[in-house]
């Protein structure tokens, strides 16, 4: 993974100071150099509104956090059910002296700074303000929660940043800022991103720092607030990447932040340019509006922010997404109704079946119906309203009536609090008016279906398509809903979890076939799945079973449901599943010694022993990817790879069973003297790792 640091142009000592003549500003010495970001946003005007000292928890993803600089002391998050030092989980939450948080990396609660650029960030989002030293924090008050996930040269692990979200979910962060990108996606981090987002946390990356037309994982997926740095002149600063996903632009020129270059120091400041920086402001902002609008959902907050950014461009939103960061704008609320909630019922059944009926009564400021005002609702939960289900984002309900009023039917199958917030879109503007739901998972709770019918089994060719049809009804007690963190969908079964030969990449995964059709399916009523599959590139006889699973709660009863498949022209006996298998006929000798700079072109030549053809292109194309630990980033890549973890497709042909292939690929060894011991596997994207085909070399860089 690579972290997308900030280019530092220099650095303050300890004894600088520059007088301020302003009154009734912070004393902080430093602050007059940060106008030249803070007053592009209206962060300074936006203190005499808020200030941000509520405590919200800031999750800051990086390189660790150096709680003993003077900008920072006092503002560490504390887990108040752990016990300091005592080598236990006191809390029980699977991290063991997690006092301020946890170091993914190494696995233990260390979380001081390694780098620099993590105390950077925290600084930014909340140093000590009007303490008469450094600089100010954007927020006054927040309190940071450090994991951290990459090493002292801003890499780390896609399992790390994944778990550091996890944890920074669970134990009750507001925001998550990650200001670090990486150019793949895998499923570990859209999934841990999609987990946060639907459960009401905001989060906010960087797009990355290679002035390139893409934009960097974490902050492509939709499920983050991708912020982009724009220069002093105003328009997109040359180093921030862009792209379609961009939401909005903050100020990325000239930062002054705590400890970059000295991650130890208690009073060292720098200087330092970037979007990890600019993603950083808009965290920080986000305090702000947390702390201004109490009990109004994330989700709204989030809305709120990118409707009162500046537009920039002519309408170029992959370079600007919804404009530039004005957190002043934000907090003045213009064009807000006045509103009123009522509920039939506050704590309900986490079933999908119990509902209750919300009614919103808007007028504005002089006393007047808010009539045929298009309204919508905002959650940070997962809800089903009028029927449709809905995760952690926007719901169009429509207008209100002649009195002003708008009613709907919510229910749930996810237990847990659910904030409701409201959105005015003909005036553009919040309705300072939210709701508490409560949804309890019910102690009788019944997943269960009965077979009603299914598409006949197949005769397939090696590699041909064909889509399949299931139909189920709903004989428990609760709802099936097919979006969420509990959808239900269609497993493989006979074993559970097994993969599939005959995956399709319309897939959810090797082991996951497909969501219901439907959205909501209420007991008693009929749920349908439809999928394609694929054939493998062998003859034999399946038998491929199947079961449906409410992900993460419960398997439902197993009906037995499969399909007997014929591939080829049935003489072949019968066997469970593919063979992928590999031997190794010849390799660059190890060994291979290299002087700084030096490509490496390493060869290794196959021969598929196994029963499964290699394909060339495609989703399930054949690649050597890195090994020992598989999908590893390695040191050694050259930009001629296709990711960090994937070298190369091996062959632009099919390498059929008995067949033999030449792999030639370059290794581009780091300018560190030293040695590495790399390893390399062939893998069956999405389908299987090549058996014995693991090849490695001792890599000798002088």
């Amino acid at each position: 993974m690579i972290l997308a640091l900030g280019l530092a142009l220099g650095t303050f000592g300890a004894n600088f100071v520059f007088a301020l003549s302003f009154q009734q500003l912070p004393n902080d010495p430093l602050l007059s150099r940060q106008f030249v970001y803070f007053d592009d946003v209206g962060v300074v005007d936006a203190w005499d509104i808020e200030k941000g000292q509520a405590g919200t928890v800031v999750a800051v993803i990086d390189t660790g956090v150096n709680f003993n600089h003077e900008e920072l002391i006092g503002k560490a998050w504390m887990n108040v059910r752990e016990i300091a030092g005592n080598g236990r989980d006191d809390d029980g939450n699977g991290y063991i002296d997690d006092i301020n948080g946890y170091d993914f990396e190494k696995n233990n609660g260390d979380v001081a700074d390694i780098n620099g650029h993590g105390t950077a960030i925290a600084s930014i989002i909340t140093a000590q303000t009007n303490n008469g030293k450094g600089i100010s924090g954007v927020s006054w008050g927040a309190k940071i929660m450090a994991l951290r996930a990459l090493d002292k040269n801003g890499n780390g692990s896609y399992q790390s940043v994944a778990k550091a979200i996890h944890y920074a979910v669970d134990n009750g962060a507001d925001i998550i800022n990650m200001s670090f990108g990486t150019d793949v996606s895998v499923a570990d981090l859209a999934n841990a991103a999609h987990y946060a987002s639907t459960r009401g946390v905001i989060l906010v990356s960087a797009t990355g720092n290679e002035g390139l037309g893409r934009v960097l994982y974490p902050a492509a997926y939709e499920d983050v607030l991708a912020v982009a740095a724009i220069s002093r002149s105003g328009g997109l600063a040359s180093y921030s990447n862009f792209g379609p996903e961009v939401d909005l632009v903050a100020p990325g020129d000239r930062y002054v932040v705590a400890g970059l270059d000295n991650p130890t120091s208690r009073n060292a400041y720098s200087e330092a340019s970037g979007t990890s920086f600019a993603a950083a402001l808009v965290s920080g902002s986000l305090v702000l509006l947390k702390n201004h609008y109490p009990g109004v959902a994330n989700e709204a907050l989030v809305r709120i922010l990118k409707d009162a950014a500046d537009p920039l461009g002519d309408g170029a939103s992959s370079f600007y997404g919804h404009g530039r960061l004005n957190i002043l704008r934000a907090l003045q609320g213009s064009g807000f109704d006045q509103a009123t909630l009522q509920s039939s019922h506050s704590f309900l059944p986490a079933n999908g079946v119990a509902t209750t009926m919300v009614t919103l009564n808007l007028s504005n400021a002089n006393g007047q119906f808010g009539i045929d005002r298009e309204i919508i609702l905002l959650t940070d939960h997962e809800l089903i309203v009028n029927g449709h289900t809905f995760v952690a984002k926007e719901v169009a309900l429509g207008a209100t009536d002649a009195n002003g009023r708008l009613s709907f039917q919510v229910s749930s199958v996810k237990e847990g609090a659910a904030s409701l917030g409201f959105y005015n879109q003909s005036d553009g503007g919040l309705i300072t008016a939210s709701l508490n739901l409560n949804f309890t998972r019910p102690s009788d709770a019944r997943h269960q279906a009965t077979w009603v019918s299914q598409s006949p089994s197949l005769n397939l060719m090696p590699g041909e398509l064909a889509m399949l049809r299931l139909q189920l009804r709903n004989t428990g007690n609760v709802a099936w809903v097919n979006d969420g963190a509990s959808p239900l969908v269609l497993g493989t079964s006979r074993e559970q979890d097994r993969n599939s030969t005959f995956y399709h990449g319309s897939w959810l995964g090797a082991n996951r076939v497909t969501k219901l059709i439907e959205g909501v399916i209420l007991p008693n009523e009929l749920g349908t799945f439809e999928f394609t599959v694929q054939a493998p590139l062998f003859e034999s006889n399946f038998r491929e079973y199947f079961q449906p699973v409410v992900e993460y709660v419960s398997w439902l009863n197993d009906l037995g449901i499969y399909w007997d498949i014929q591939v080829g022209d049935g003489n072949a006996a019968f066997t469970p599943g593919g063979e992928w298998s590999a031997q190794v006929i010849s390799q660059t000798p190890s060994p291979v010694r290299l002087v700084a700079g030096q490509l490496a072109r390493l060869r290794v030549e196959y021969q598929n022993t196994g029963r499964a053809s290699w394909l060339g292109s495609g989703a399930n194309a054949v690649t050597l990817g890195t090994s020992g630990a598989r999908d590893r980033v390695s040191a050694l890549r050259d930009f001629s790879w296709l990711s960090p973890n994937r070298i190369k497709i091996i062959s632009s042909q099919t390498v059929r069973a008995g067949e033999a292939v030449v792999v030639e690929f370059i290794l581009e060894p780091p300018i560190q003297k030293g040695t590495y011991n790399e390893s390399f596997e062939l893998v069956a994207e999405y389908m299987a790792w090549v058996t014995g085909s693991k090849v490695s070399w001792e890599i000798i860089v002088e």
